[in-house]
């Protein structure tokens, strides 16, 4: 029996509450809250007290008898148990950085970070941690940083044995005291953003351990816009990867539901994310995003008719290259676009699809990687250049897997910004309204600037977003009166 973890790669998300919801496992679900009575989808990213909750990511283990089956669920022996281990690291004080973030890989080059080992004390590595059982608690994934405790996160099981990882507490602070003046490097900060492999061994009754095919955790900063999604993802990024390396095939042929749809969507949920400040006060970015369709009926229709039509949506789209900076669609989406705007594409549409019923292994892969950012990495939100070099995947059978053996704890978010709330100051305006809004939609229909502080609605400073960002409000979505739109919430009315 072959036993492997899902999803590959796994996003966590730190907060300064102590709920927590499991993020998405299955394709356009938001994630679950467990309640009394079981899993519903999540309601409210904010606690009662107006503190940013956890999203914890959950891990399942699979089971197929021969390489040619499916996974599916594994059904263990009687008497054996699952032991999960998972190792936590933030490095990003303790490696060699520069003044930006790395730029695009050469042909033949890879990306790794560089260890200083003058600053080997501020590395926080949490150790491996396991826990087995069913709901479970263990011990803090926690190291130091100059000797101070730090705390990245912590394992959970549930009633089904399945593991749960949390993130920080949202906590970042310099030793010795020191100014925030970069928006990626700032030396002596650190914060509790963190990754790192995810292991497990089948432990049956008679002592012998089962070897499990492992994952990948990253546990990132919040996302501050659920209700808006990125229309590049971290998904695509590597899908796309994947093709050009020959390890997956090129689809060649277009769906618009499958392909479609999805970037529509997507875009036109940015309308309540990216905008700016102007003479008439906040305003959204261009009427770039209101002029997106959501007709779906009309552009899922092949007809000659249609064609001018087409091409004008997907003109008005690609503008996001230009909206956007250091944005642009994979070449698999530009295919797919360039075939449904000529009418050569599968006209499938037969309403929104509906969220599968249950998690499939490729499926909570994908559902973990559509809610993170997969351009702007100038450094990123999650990860950066360095999940697009393909030195660091496990090939064999490829389902978006890193390689433990090629990739140490730590590597993906050590080039982040350091910390992390810098960046959400410095690349305000055009980089990732997904994760960090620009404007807040408030519920009478007006707009506010998402980054405010007091009455006079000022832009905080950085050491006002370090200490206060949690307290922002999220950009939720919600349905008003028959219509879906995103508006904030839990905003702290203290700040």
């Amino acid at each position: 029996m072959e036993y492997r973890i899902f999803p590959s790669i796994g996003i966590a998300r730190i907060g300064n509450s102590p709920e927590c919801f499991i993020g998405p496992e299955r394709v356009s679900s938001r994630g679950v809250e467990l309640t009394v009575t079981g899993e519903v989808e999540v309601a409210n990213y904010k606690d009662a007290g107006f503190r940013t909750k956890k999203q914890a990511a959950r891990f399942h283990l699979f089971e197929r008898a021969t390489p040619i089956d499916d996974f599916v669920p594994a059904a263990l022996p009687h008497g054996a148990q699952v032991i999960w281990s998972v190792r936590l690291v933030n490095k990003k004080d303790g490696i060699v950085r520069h003044s930006a973030p790395p730029d695009a890989l050469l042909p033949g080059t890879t990306l790794r970070p560089t260890a200083n080992p003058a600053r080997a004390s501020r590395v926080i590595d949490s150790g491996t941690v396991s826990i087995s059982g069913l709901n479970s608690v263990s011990a803090p994934l926690a190291g130091t940083h100059q000797g101070a405790a730090v705390k990245l996160g912590e394992l959970r099981t549930d009633s089904n044995g399945r593991l749960l990882v949390l993130g920080g507490d949202g906590r970042s602070f310099s030793s010795p005291l020191t100014a925030i003046n970069s928006f990626y490097n700032n030396p002596n900060w650190c914060d509790d953003v963190a990754d790192g492999p995810v292991t497990a061994s089948v432990a049956l009754s008679d002592g012998t351990l089962m070897p499990v095919t492992g994952a990948w955790v990253i546990s990132g900063p919040p996302d501050f816009a659920p209700g808006a999604d990125s229309v590049v993802s971290l998904y695509d990024i590597i899908g796309q990867l994947a093709v050009d390396q020959g390890w997956l095939p090129d689809p060649g042929v277009t769906s618009f539901t499958k392909d479609i749809y999805p970037l529509f969507r997507r875009a036109r949920s940015l309308r309540f994310a990216h905008g700016r400040k102007s003479l008439a006060g906040v305003v959204i970015s261009e009427p770039n995003w209101n002029n997106i369709s959501e007709d779906f009926t009309r552009l899922s229709q092949t007809a000659t008719s249609e064609l001018t039509f087409r091409m004008q949506q997907r003109g008005i789209l690609r503008k996001i290259e230009t909206l956007l900076s250091d944005y642009q669609l994979t070449a698999l989406q530009e295919n797919h676009l360039d075939r449904w705007a000529n009418g050569t594409f599968a006209a499938d549409w037969t309403g929104v699809p509906p969220v599968a019923a249950l998690p499939t292994p490729a499926g909570l892969t994908q559902a973990a990687l559509d809610g993170t950012a997969g351009q702007g990495f100038f450094p990123g939100i999650e990860g950066g250049r360095i999940l697009t070099d393909p030195t660091i995947y496990h090939l064999t059978d490829f389902d978006f897997r890193i390689d433990q053996s090629r990739l140490q704890a730590g590597d993906v978010t050590a080039l982040m910004a350091l910390p992390w709330q810098a960046d959400f100051l410095k690349c305000s305006g055009n980089w990732w309204p997904s994760q960090r809004p620009d404007i807040a939609p408030q519920a009478n229909g007006s707009l506010k600037m998402w980054a405010r502080i007091g009455a006079a609605e000022s832009t905080p400073t950085h050491q006002q977003l370090v200490d206060h960002v949690m307290q922002f409000g999220m950009i939720s979505p919600r349905v008003v009166g028959g219509v879906a739109v995103c508006v904030e919430e839990g905003r702290d009315p203290s700040i």
